[in-house]
């Protein structure tokens, strides 16, 4: 029996330093995070680089529909222009048909 009680106090004295060490260690890192004020889990997933969404403020979001607004106004213009010219070719295409039918 004395040939056992030796290692297994050492083994297992080590094994309690070690365990106290990793507690404090612990201990003393989570004390330094609770006095610095953390973001929700929710704002942390979407300021995440992995996650494709991110969160925007309202004068961000403003900002987007602002610039959405300003392209489709810009292609309703393009196409008001384009409807123009098909509407005064196509007048054209008319008074040419009349004057045709006229001339005969």
């Amino acid at each position: 029996m004395g040939g056992r009680l030796i290692p297994g106090v050492v083994v297992f004295s080590l094994l309690g330093y070690l365990g106290q060490g990793s507690y404090n260690a612990i201990d003393k890192w989570q004390m330094e995070q609770a006095n610095t004020p953390s973001k929700p889990i929710i704002q942390r997933i979407a300021d995440s680089k992995w996650i494709p969404l991110k969160s925007l403020s309202d004068d961000d979001y403003r900002g987007l529909l602002s610039e959405k607004l300003l392209s489709i106004e810009a292609e309703m213009a393009l196409l008001d222009e384009k409807i123009e010219e098909l509407e005064k070719s196509k007048a054209r295409g008319l008074e040419t048909e009349l004057s045709k039918t006229e001339s005969k």
